[in-house]
């Protein structure tokens, strides 16, 4: 019998990894990447290159094809004040020493930055806001109507603390993962602020092994030009949301300044897509596999596995967008 369990775990798990090889492949080619993953178009080398302003014609188109072609998109100040400043004031409480477990061990250069998972339903608003509005470019982007939330912290990086290497976060080339920061205070490039190199999330771009670091293109493997090589730093107002690739090489730059950089990271994942391998995901345990974006209409929703009640407290800025819970019909996937 368990000899026979584990015949059908290995085939399991080939099926899985030929799907997300599929995948990756279909999103090569339609960033227009050649047979080897290289993508064709030049990498972004300015903030306003990875930027999308939704009040702007044909924007999640846009947003889309910053997506697949270089793997980061930026929406400035994104979410409303009132959002931001709720979302900010939640963070800040649950990250108090007494009422959260840390992460630090998740973290590059851990000193002076702190990483904790926080309760998914005290961020309700903020998440809604995001799925009302990206719905259209979340489910081609991930390529599934339901993304499960694999990961919800609140990210803080204090003063005194270091750069980090660029990094990739894990070893999987899965198109269907997706990494968000949503920044809760105005953030200066010498505030800790987030750093990547565009369009080094593709197959050919993947150098080395899993959690390889590197300072240069060089040690890529890639040629590039001296904007390239420094990458690009998001400095952005509060209420910018920032979704990136874990494939594509990033860093957090260090905090010169005497004001924290706070944040709401997030992990989402095609339904069908392969849990990342790597740095481990921070989220509370009860909320672990329990909550996803429905995003099979025009506005999106969060939804939530196991209930069916009406979700407490969480009232979007968009009230037609009926903030519920209902149950889903698939297992989680934990």
């Amino acid at each position: 019998m368990l000899e026979h369990e584990a015949e059908d775990q290995d085939e399991g798990d080939e099926t899985a990894n030929q799907d997300a090889y599929v995948a990756m492949k279909r999103s090569n080619a339609l960033a227009g990447a050649d047979a080897s993953g290289r993508v064709m178009s030049a990498p972004a080398r300015t903030l306003a290159d990875l930027s999308v302003h939704l009040d702007q014609p044909l924007a999640l188109q846009r947003a889309l094809s910053l997506w697949r072609q270089q793997g980061v998109v930026v929406f400035p100040a994104m979410l409303a004040p009132e959002a931001v400043h709720k979302l900010a004031c939640h963070v800040r409480a649950a990250v108090a020493p007494e009422h959260a477990v840390p992460r630090v061990a998740n973290i590059r250069n851990p000193d002076f930055r702190t990483l904790r998972g926080l309760h998914v339903r005290g961020s309700s608003a903020a998440l809604e806001a995001i799925a009302y509005k990206l719905a259209p470019f979340l489910r081609e982007a991930l390529e599934d109507h339901e993304l499960d939330v694999l990961e919800h912290a609140a990210y803080g990086v204090g003063t005194g603390a270091e750069e980090q290497n660029f990094h990739r976060d894990d070893s999987i080339v899965d198109s269907r993962v997706m990494s968000i920061q949503i920044s809760l205070v105005d953030t200066s490039g010498e505030q800790g602020a987030f750093q990547v190199l565009a369009a080094t999330h593709h197959g050919a771009a993947r150098a080395g092994e899993e959690g390889q670091e590197v300072d240069s293109l060089d040690e890529l493997g890639l040629l590039g030009v001296e904007e390239r090589v420094q990458g690009i730093v998001v400095a952005v107002p509060a209420g910018t949301v920032v979704m990136y690739s874990p494939n594509a090489m990033h860093r957090g730059r260090g905090n010169d300044t005497d004001k924290e950089r706070v944040s709401l990271t997030l992990t989402l994942m095609g339904a069908n897509g392969l849990v990342p391998e790597g740095i481990p995901l921070a989220i509370c345990l009860e909320d672990e596999g329990k909550w996803y974006l429905d995003v099979a209409r025009a506005q999106g929703h969060l939804m939530h596995r196991l209930t069916s009640s009406t979700l407490a407290g969480g009232q979007s800025e968009h009230p037609t967008s009926g903030s519920t819970i209902q149950m889903g019909a698939r297992s989680p996937w934990i």
